[in-house]
Parts: structure tokens; sequence; C-alpha cells
């Protein structure tokens, strides 16, 4: 039987690795529809000597997800205009780079900041109650490794309990992860201080569940 989950994993490390680094964490829809293409072949491929039954179904789901995930960036597409947030669709999972940052050695949510959260969660609850959210909490490269290891989680939980306490969202479907000053994740590659607020901040990861 084929596995879709297999597939999904083979295909997402290149892509996604190259997704996060350009341009902060934007990836063109030329590219996302070219990564689809590609995902969609090797699904064809695996299930070409199979039961076409399950290529089927795979397909549809693949259809379904990128559906919801179009409705869901939709949806959000206010965020784009309004606070200069950036998103990316990718397997199923739609990247938010949400313009919350964070002063420097700070994990409090600055009030300028908090328009956006509330945005953000009001279409999650309003309409898209069944996704799950992940925050990723991010670092400058200033410091030790470790301790920005801490800072990103601290972050990260700082942006999940508003979204749960003020933004009334499930508390059971926001998660917090923290990558620190991952240098594959650094929006400014290296910067730290005044000129690097931009890798301090949070990506709202959202994928449909069940």
């Amino acid at each position: 039987m084929v596995r879709y989950t297999t597939i999904k994993g083979t295909v997402s490390a290149t892509v996604l690795a190259a997704m996060l680094t350009a341009c902060g964490g934007y990836i063109k829809q030329e590219q996302y529809d070219n990564d689809m293409t590609q995902l969609r072949g090797e699904l064809n491929e695996q299930v070409a000597a199979g039961d076409q039954q399950v290529g089927d179904a795979a397909d549809r789901r693949m259809d379904a997800l990128e559906s919801q995930m179009q409705s869901l960036q939709n949806d959000l597409r206010s965020l784009s205009s309004d606070f200069d947030a950036k998103m990316a669709q990718m397997e199923g999972r739609l990247y938010v780079e949400m313009p919350v940052f964070f002063a420097f050695d700070e994990s409090a949510i600055r009030d300028g900041d908090r328009p956006a959260l509330d945005k953000f969660a009001t279409v999650i609850r309003e309409h898209h109650p069944n996704v799950l959210v992940t925050v990723e909490g991010f670092t400058d490269p200033a410091g030790d490794a470790d301790y920005n290891q801490w800072l990103g989680q601290q972050r990260a939980n700082a942006v999940r309990d508003y979204l749960v306490q003020q933004g009334r969202l499930n508390a059971d479907n926001v998660r917090a992860v923290s990558y620190g000053e991952a240098s594959n994740r650094q929006v400014t590659p290296g910067a730290w201080g005044d000129d690097g607020l931009a890798n301090r901040r949070v990506t709202l990861v959202i994928e449909y569940v069940g």
C-alpha cells in the first residue's frame, strides 16, 4: 500500500528548507505550484503499478488540503495588506511570517504588535477552528546558543498564551516551539542588536487536523 506520509516527508525536507530561507520566509506562487507538481508526480509514480484507488484517494486528499489552505489564505489576506504579514503554502501547511518582533533579550509582546495577533485569532476562531497552530520562536545570534534556544521558547510561549487567553483559541490546538538562533532560519543572517530585529520574531505554522 502506498503511504502518503512517506512521500510527503521525502519532498518536504528540500522544499521547506529553500522556502524558509528565501526572502524571510516568503515563497512565490510559481515556486509553490512547481513544488505541488513535483509532489503529485512522485505520488503518481508510486501508485502507477499499484492500487489506483489508493492513488485517487491520496489525490483527493491533496486537492482538499489545497482548497482548505487557499480558503484560509484568502481569509487571512488582510494581514498582508494591513500588517505586512507574509504567507506561504506548503503541503497542507500555511506559514505566516507575522509582524511580531521582540526587543533585544526580551520575550514580552509589544503593544503595537497585538492588533495583528488579534486579527489572526479572530479569523481562526470564527472561520477555521479545526486547524492546528504551531508558534515558532526565534532569536538573533547574539549570546549563547542554549540561552537563545530558551529565549526563543519564551517568545513562542508568550504568543501562544496570547492567542489562547486573549484570542480565545482552543489551547489544545496551539503549540509553541523554539528554533533559537538557527542560522538557516535567520531573516538577516548574523544581524543582532538594533540591526537584528527581523530575526527576533515568531512564525505561525497552520495545518488542518482530523
